[in-house]
C-alpha cells in the first residue's frame, strides 16, 4: 500500500508541474521581477506554514504550502500591480 501512495503523490506532483508549464507558456514576456519576488516570498512562507501545520507528513505539508503560497504570492502581486495601473 505504501508504494501506491508514493506513486500517486509523484503522479500528482508531475501533473501539477506539467500543467503549470502549459499555463505559463501562454504568457507573453514572462513574469515581472516583482511578481517573481512575490511568488518566492509566498512559497517560502507557505512552505514554513505547511511544515508546521502538517504533523503527519512534514514534507507533504511543506510542498503543498509552498505551491499554494507561491501561487497566492504571485497572484496577489500581479493583482496589486494591475490595480495600481488602473486595470483592475
Amino acid at each position: 500500500m505504501r508504494y501506491k501512495s508514493v506513486f500517486m503523490s509523484l503522479a500528482m506532483i508531475f501533473t501539477l508541474g506539467l500543467g503549470s508549464v502549459f499555463i505559463s507558456s501562454c504568457a507573453r514576456g514572462g513574469p515581472s521581477p516583482a511578481t517573481t519576488e512575490g511568488a518566492a516570498v509566498g512559497a517560502a512562507v507557505g512552505s514554513v506554514a505547511g511544515l508546521l501545520i502538517d504533523d503527519d507528513n512534514r514534507w507533504r505539508g511543506a510542498l503543498i504550502g509552498g505551491l499554494l503560497g507561491g501561487a497566492l504570492g504571485g497572484g496577489v502581486t500581479e493583482f496589486a500591480k494591475s490595480v495600481k495601473r488602473g486595470h483592475g
